[in-house]
């Protein structure tokens, strides 16, 4: 069964495998990276294999339609990743504590950080990604 629909088998549907090794329908990876994120803010936890969570990479030996859906949505992340650090250094938080402390998740990941610390939101005209501000609760 395909863990994502649960609805038929895999070999009923094309299916694909993924460099993790796991293999779902074609059109339910398809269907899921068309869904994107699931509030308001951006975040990139579905461009990852539903079972091990090993993000789904562009390289990966990809069918056509899957590697056509993720294509502007790695350019997407690449464009929020360049601009979280930006916006992270502006604000100051890359000098923070928890990049400096060794038993701290985030030590010398300062992208991450980044990422974590940095909301970003899309516009629903140009659906160009724009910066919320900073998440201060953890």
């Amino acid at each position: 069964m395909c863990t994502i629909c649960y609805t038929s088998e895999l070999g009923a549907e094309p299916s694909s495998q993924l460099s993790c090794g796991h293999v779902f329908h074609t059109n339910c990876v398809v269907n899921l990276l068309k869904h994107r994120w699931s509030t308001l803010r951006i975040t990139f936890a579905f461009m990852s294999c539903p079972n091990c969570k090993k993000e789904i990479e562009s390289k990966d030996n990809l069918s056509t339609p899957i590697a056509a859906e993720l294509a502007p949505l790695v350019n997407l992340k690449k464009d929020v990743e360049e601009q979280a650090l930006v916006h992270a250094r502006d604000q100051g938080i890359l000098g923070e504590e928890r990049l400096a402390d060794e038993n701290d998740f985030y030590h010398g990941k300062p992208q991450e950080y980044a990422n974590h610390r940095c909301s970003f939101y899309q516009c629903f005209e140009c659906k160009k990604p724009y910066f919320g501000g900073l998440i201060d609760c953890e």
